[in-house]
């Protein structure tokens, strides 16, 4: 009898012993509320796995600088700031590339002509600065016509004494006198025209006999104002000359002879800067070998004696050695 009534006691307990807690077990977690459902879009966008629907990745806070909703790059709420390439913007705009290069072209147009201007503006204000100022109290200057040119003066006439003493061998007097019968000159000529045309052929043959100069000489005055002034400075030097020719040799020998020319003229002639050039002394001779006969007013010719290389050089200290 006892042991039923134990067995009663225990079936009838079994219940309530087995609806109290366990002192060991942890207490469950509160179920999570249901997230809200996503924004309703087309089923062929949607992702296969979308990672906004999972209940853990919504406690998870986003970064502080994207807002909730925001942080997944496939999310349709991002599409409206995607970057867009030019090409899409310039299509957006209704621009071409040719639009923009012209566009371009015209800007670096207007900068260029911005910085021509900006030039000019800095020059036109230096040369401003550096203008002097007028003086207080000082009138100005008017404009004044311009005034009529002056007549050109009367030209004067110039006269030209020119000596030129030509130091040959002594058998260069024969063909000198040779190239003269040829021509037709006269040894005395008797008139302007027979002068002036002895001066030319006596030019020319001594310019063709250039292997025969040893030495030479040059003296002219070109101060001679008046016609006064002119006949005498001719009259001293053909003194002058026609002595030192005329003297005879005292040393002997019979080597050279100086040919000199002297010549009174109406203009200027040739001169030479360097006694011993060659190439000046053929155009000394080439200008008076056209001498007209209007330019000459007076010619003297004379032919020294026979000299030794010493003597001329102690006759004619005005000559020198031609290279």
């Amino acid at each position: 009898m006892t042991r039923i009534l134990l067995l009663a006691l225990l079936f009838t307990s079994a219940p309530l012993v087995a609806a109290q807690p366990s002192k060991r077990a942890k207490p469950t977690k509160p179920a999570k509320p249901k997230p809200p459902p996503p924004p309703e879009a087309e089923p062929e966008d949607l992702p296969d796995d979308d990672p906004a629907l999972d209940p853990d990745a919504l406690d998870a806070p986003p970064p502080p600088h994207v807002p909730r909703g925001m942080n997944d790059s496939n999310s349709d709420d991002e599409e409206p700031f995607k970057s867009r390439s030019d090409k899409q913007q310039l299509e957006d705009l209704g621009l071409k590339e040719e639009d923009l290069q012209a566009l371009g072209g015209m800007m670096l147009c207007g900068c260029f002509c911005f910085v021509a201007g900006l030039i000019g503006l800095v020059v036109f204000l230096v040369r401003r600065s550096n203008k002097p100022a007028a003086q207080p109290g000082q009138p100005q200057q008017a404009w004044q016509p311009p005034a009529a040119a002056a007549a050109p003066p009367a030209p004067t006439v110039h006269f030209h004494l020119s000596v030129l003493a030509v130091g040959m061998h002594a058998t260069a007097r024969q063909l000198v006198s040779q190239s003269l019968l040829i021509a037709g000159a006269q040894a005395d000529p008797t008139d302007a025209p027979e002068r002036a045309k002895l001066v030319r052929e006596l030019a020319k043959a001594v310019r063709g006999l250039d292997s025969e100069w040893v030495q030479f000489g040059y003296g002219e005055r070109t101060d001679l104002a008046d016609d006064a002034a002119a006949q005498s400075s001719y009259q001293k030097a053909v003194e002058d000359f026609g002595r030192r020719s005329a003297e005879p040799s005292t040393s002997g020998e019979a080597a050279y002879v100086v040919m000199t020319l002297v010549l009174c003229t109406r203009r200027q002639l040739r001169g030479v800067s360097a006694l011993d050039d060659r190439a000046q002394i053929r155009t000394l001779l080439d200008e008076r070998s056209t001498l007209g006969d209007g330019d000459l007013m007076g010619a003297y010719i004379a032919w020294s004696q026979p000299l030794g290389g010493h003597e001329v050089l102690a006759r004619f200290p005005e000559m020198h050695a031609v290279r």
